[in-house]
């Protein structure tokens, strides 16, 4: 996304102010709820999804605090992450590599 569709890549919305950077080298456009909550795009939850999964005793406390906007709410990465594990889980076409499925 660019700021020239008036739209924040964090939650969608009309009413973009400006480009920042996010955790991970990647910038995009922020509306004011999503910059005064430092939220992160989707993209940086998959990145750290892809990283750190949910091994949460081992993750940077700070990544833990970090949240996103999904549904009409923010939600830790924590709570995302989790999410998105248990519908990989429940996913069929995602092997069940444990069970040899």
């Amino acid at each position: 996304m660019t700021m020239l569709d008036d739209k924040c890549d964090v939650c969608g919305r009309p009413g973009a102010v400006g480009v920042a950077a996010t955790v991970i080298p990647y910038s995009c456009a922020y509306c004011v709820p999503c910059l005064q909550r430092n939220a992160q795009p989707d993209l940086v939850f998959m990145v750290m999804y892809e990283t750190i999964g949910i091994d949460f005793e081992t993750a940077n406390p700070a990544y833990l605090e970090l949240v996103t906007y999904v549904d009409g709410d923010y939600i830790d990465y924590r709570t995302w992450a989790q999410k998105r594990h248990a519908s990989e889980a429940n996913d069929p076409i995602v092997p069940d590599v444990e069970n040899n499925a």
